[in-house]
Parts: structure tokens; sequence; C-alpha cells
């Protein structure tokens, strides 16, 4: 079944309960909710009948959520705040899905779109109550985890949680959809790189010797924005990392898993360093006069990381099989459209990302993937099959050059939704995120056909505790060695 028996109008035949109407209910109604769900929901509305039963939100964005549902004509969706959803349906664990809220007749899914320390409580009620889960990466992230080991480890705590939640409620669901909000695995781009790994392995026998990223957020904040800003903020003891660092670990071990090497990795051992808007002070960034530092305004400097780097060396029976390093930066080359404008500060105040892979096999192959706004995507691949036999033999070629990619295309706005929000008229979702929204109705349809389940990012989830947890250790002068070691099991992660 593929995306088009979707956007179609395809629907499900064999259970006269199932109308083919999505009744979606949407925890966080934040600016990437704002900016990818709910536009792709309204726009699939027409077609699919989705429509947006409830909300849940912070108390003191209400109105402006009631605000934005009406412009998009969800005159009737339930608003709740998060103190009203919990007093109301998630303080007895009862397991039966309200009606007032869910409609009983068609398909009951929820997104989770909070801040990633509210994802535990909302994907729990929702498994548990046996409605299809889509929860945004990171999947988990608790208060403080960078500078508290505790903290750090619990990552990994509350995504077995969720993992064996959503094991038991399968035994009476089978078909439970439970998907993870990562586009990487969507992207077309992502995807060759990963089948060039794999072609090179299936050819040499080798698998990645070492990775390299870096990813640049490209978004300039000043220091008083640092300590204070709340979406995407450093005030929580997490930074960089919770923010988009996910969708690199999630990438490293599916680049690890997509070689069907018979050499089994039983652990991964890490070594961060954080850089810390404390340590900023050392050359200070300013964009005009009225940028002081957090200590000026007497703004407690946040321990959130701007910059992480992550060294990870991944081993079988101590011995190491593949090294891979990390950096996320946010103290890099960085762009914004206003020196002072602090009214969208996600995305809309402009940014000046670069992301730059290199994954070496050996001595057989060398590929580089780069997504920059400076210069495109482009992908670069290197063999040695002018100076080595076994390749020559297999057909494999000699330095295939740079190939320029389109990043999976772009999905315009709909028209109806410009005369809505004038502001939006340049705005366009990229495909891999319109195949992410599509894939996971899809699979609450048909479990068989989802490409980002729960089960398959333990990996991920380990790399994110992992890296945590080390720079947890030297934060807080910890007795326990800064070099952590994780188990670790391999097993291809089906696409």
């Amino acid at each position: 079944m593929g995306v088009s028996r979707l956007i179609n109008g395809w629907k499900p035949n064999t259970d006269t309960s199932q109308e083919g109407d999505f009744n979606l209910g949407v925890f966080g109604c934040g600016p990437y909710a704002r900016d990818v769900y709910l536009p792709l929901i309204y726009s699939l509305s027409k077609v699919l009948r989705t429509r947006i039963s409830f909300v849940v939100e912070l108390e003191d964005k209400i109105e402006d959520t009631k605000n934005y549902l009406a412009r998009l004509g969800y005159n009737q969706t339930v608003v709740l705040t998060a103190a009203e959803f919990h007093e109301r349906y998630a303080n007895d664990q009862k397991q039966i899905i309200p009606s007032d809220i869910f409609p009983q007749n068609g398909i009951s899914a929820g997104i989770v779109s909070t801040e990633p320390e509210s994802h535990l409580d909302y994907a729990l009620w929702l498994i548990e109550n046996k409605i299809h889960t889509l929860i945004d990466k990171p999947i988990t992230i608790s208060k403080d985890a960078g500078i508290n080991p505790t903290q750090a480890y619990k990552i990994l705590e509350d995504y077995k949680r969720l993992a064996d939640a959503y094991e038991t409620a399968k035994k009476e669901k089978p078909q439970l959809a439970c998907q993870i909000s990562v586009q990487r695995r969507y992207d077309p781009q992502y995807t060759e790189l990963l089948q060039k790994i794999e072609n090179v392995q299936t050819q040499t026998g080798q698998a990645p010797s070492h990775i390299r990223v870096v990813k640049s957020d490209g978004q300039w904040r000043i220091a008083e924005e640092l300590a204070t800003i709340q979406y995407h903020g450093f005030d929580r003891g997490y930074g960089v990392l919770g923010h988009t660092g996910y969708h690199i670990f999630d990438m490293i071990d599916q680049i690890i898993r997509t070689s069907n090497s018979p050499i089994q990795i039983d652990s991964v051992q890490f070594f961060s360093t954080f850089v810390r808007a404390n340590d900023l002070s050392a050359h200070p960034i300013k964009l005009s006069p009225r940028d002081a530092s957090p200590e000026k305004t007497k703004v407690e400097t946040p321990k959130g990381e701007i910059d992480a780097h992550v060294f990870m060396k991944f081993l079988s029976q101590g011995k190491i099989v593949t090294t891979a390093e990390a950096s996320l930066i946010h103290n890099g080359l960085s762009a914004r459209t206003g020196s002072l404008d602090q009214s969208d500060l996600y995305q809309g105040s402009g940014r000046f990302k670069h992301e730059e892979w290199q994954i070496f096999q050996g001595p057989y192959a060398f590929h580089t993937l780069v997504d920059s706004d400076m210069s495109g995507t482009l992908i670069k691949d290197w063999s040695a099959s002018a100076y080595n036999p076994l390749l020559q033999k297999q057909g494999a070629r000699t330095r295939k050059g740079i190939r320029t990619m389109i990043k999976g295309g772009r999905m315009n706005i709909v028209g109806e939704l410009l005369k809505l929000f004038p502001q939006y008229e340049n705005w366009k979702i990229d495909a891999s995120r319109r195949d992410l929204l599509y894939n996971f109705l899809e699979s609450c349809l048909d479990i068989n056909t989802a490409r980002s389940s729960l089960e398959t990012h333990s990996g991920g989830v380990t790399l994110l505790t992992g890296a945590y947890l080390s720079a947890a250790r030297q934060f807080e002068n910890s007795t326990e060695s800064p070099l952590v070691t994780l188990p670790y099991t391999t097993g291809k992660v089906e696409t």
C-alpha cells in the first residue's frame, strides 16, 4: 500500500467501524506543529476527512491556539490546558478512550509535539489507551540531562518504559502504530547514502570504519536569548543535542545497522565535550549595543550545551569495529533577519544551517554528503577500484565525482491557507516531512508500512543517552569515569 492510496482517499472496507476518518489529537501547538503537522492535516482534510478532535496546550497559549485553529476552520476542536487534560483524562489511569475528545467512529491517532520533557506522559497515555501515536524527536528528554548523570540515564529508562508499554498494548491491538518523527528516514539523499554504504559492504565485507558528522544550526541568538528563550532553549540543563542531536544519532545508528557485517557490535563507548553559555564569555558576540551578557542583564547563565562534541567507539568483544565523532554546533556561522526581533526564534528569524557527513569504509570507499544553505545538497563518492583488484573484478566504478541532488522536492502550501496566513507566501514543506506524516497515517491502517516504528529506535536513544551521561559526569566532577560504556545491539532497521 503506497502513500498515493492515502491521498486518493482509500478507505478500509473490511471493518465497518472504520469509515476512513482520522480523528487526531495534538499535544502541543507550537512552531513545529503549526509549520508542519497542522497545515498538512488541513490540506488532507478534503480527501481523507482528517480532523483535529482536540489540542492540548499550555494555559498561557490557549487563546492564541484557539484563534489559530479558528482561522483554519476548526471551530469545533476541543482546546484543553495541560492541567485540564490531566485532571479529566489522565488522573485515574482509566484505559477508556474518552468519546468527547476521540469520536468512536473513525481512526483515532495522537501527535505528541510538546516540549520533549512532556513527551513521556502523553505518549504513555496514548499507547496505554491503544491510540495510534506519533512522537516528535527526541523521544524523551530529562531536565538537567547534561549536568546530572541520573537524569541523563533516565532518557534510556524512559524509552524502555515506552517500548514495554507499546509491546504490551500490541498484544491486545497488534495493528497499533507508534512512530517517531525523524524525517531523515524519509529523505532520499540519506536513503541513497545508506544504500551506497551497504553496496560497498556487500562487495568487500568492509563495514564503516569511521563516521564523522558536523551540523551547525545556523540560527543567531544573542546572549540574553540563550538564557531566556523557552522554545529550543538552553535553560533546562540540556541544549543542542536535545534540539537536533537525535536526527544525527539516529542516522549514525542506521549507518551502523545498514552494513550486514557478521561482526556483532555489543557495546559503545562515549566521551563528550560540551560548550556552555558561560564558556562563550571568552569571545562575546553582539548584534547591537543592546545585546548584553546574561550577567549584565541579571539573568542566570543557562547550563544547556550550546555546542556538543561526542566521540564514540562501537565495540565487539572489546575490539573497535567503528569509530564515530559528531559535532552539533549552535555557535557556528549563523544568520538573523532582525537583530532584536524575538517574535519567531524557531526558524522564522533566518538560519544558515550546514551539515556534512564523511563515512570511511576502510581502504575501499569514502562517502561525503553535504546539506547546506551555502551550497545546497551534494553527494561525493570515491572508491578505490582503480587500485584494488577486488573492486575491479566486481565492476565498481572509479571516482564517481559530484552529483547535485534535490532534497526530496518541496510541497507548496495550498492556496486556501495562503488566504488565511499571507505571511506563509514563500513557506514550503520538505517532502520528507510530508511523507513522514503520510506514512504515519498509512501505518494506522497497515502497521507493516511503518518506517520509523518505536522499537527501531533503541540504538539512537542509546547514543543520545551516552552522549549526555559522559558530559554530566564531567559537569558534576563525578567519581565515575567520563568514558561511558553502554550495551548496544545491532540488527538491520527495516525502512
